[in-house]
């Protein structure tokens, strides 16, 4: 109960800010992710609400599942669904101005730490694109950093500012806000924790995700798992619904 409270404290207080600079200034994201099935599903749903916050960067990393020559989904897992997003782009524009070009969408998606699990050695164009974004002084607004596998990219990209740049380390500390699915590799406890926990980023570490997205037809109430159906998503989701939802992975039925 503690905890759940701490992080739900954690949550308002990262909010607060955006709250009080008014509904115009859009959050700033930067997707980390291992391209891992329930991924998938994830990039349909974040570029149907690209509109809704300022994409930084979407960058392939790693995790304990999933790795290059290991259950991969390959370096480029994410072109069929920019693809995809491209060719319903311009019905999303009419619904909202404000979702980005699919190139900018391209320009921003790259590869990260990929090789093993919890690789963090090799500087790479992900992690270079994490360090270029937190060190930019010209936009102070704080940058939400997800981790929907490992967190060894994002571990790498601040071991590089903590190596070349350690005066800028707590104007770094104070612009990222952490949201990490489970911990799906060490990195957070081996090194982020270890060397940035002295200036308390704000983190939330979502450990119950596993019971929505694996176990959900144990664990959900009934109201919610009747969005989760093969006879609801295919009509509402998969179905006549453009080549972007159309790649929403699911079983065979239909269901999530």
């Amino acid at each position: 109960m503690i905890k759940r409270i701490l992080l739900l404290l954690c949550y308002i207080t990262c909010l607060l800010p955006q709250c009080l600079a008014g509904a115009n200034e859009k959050l700033r994201v930067i997707v980390t992710s291992d391209g891992e099935i329930d991924d998938e599903c994830s990039i349909v749903r974040f570029l149907l609400y690209a509109n809704e916050w300022d994409i930084e960067g979407i960058i392939t990393s790693s995790s304990q599942y999933h790795w290059q020559g290991h259950k991969w989904a390959g370096d480029d897992w994410i072109n069929p669904y920019l693809d995809a997003y491209e060719k319903v782009y311009d019905n999303l524009k009419q619904h909202d101005r404000d979702y980005p070009t699919p190139q900018y969408l391209r320009d921003r998606t790259v590869l990260g730490n990929v090789k093993a699990e919890g690789e963090m050695d090799e500087v790479t164009e992900g992690s270079e694109l994490i360090v270029n974004v937190l060190l930019d002084e010209t936009d102070s607004r704080p940058v939400w950093i997800q981790a929907w596998g490992g967190t060894n990219t994002i571990a790498r990209a601040l071991k590089t500012i903590e190596e070349k740049y350690p005066e800028k380390m707590e104007y770094v500390a104070n612009k990222i806000r952490l949201f990490l699915i489970w911990e799906q590799d060490n990195t957070y406890q081996s090194y982020i924790r270890k060397n940035w926990g002295k200036y308390n980023i704000l983190t939330i570490i979502s450990d119950q995700f596993i019971t929505y997205f694996y176990h959900w037809k144990k664990f959900l109430p009934a109201e919610p798992q009747k969005y989760l159906v093969g006879s609801w998503i295919n009509p509402n989701i998969k179905n006549g619904h453009g080549d972007l939802c159309a790649l929403y992975k699911s079983h065979e039925n239909g269901d999530f």
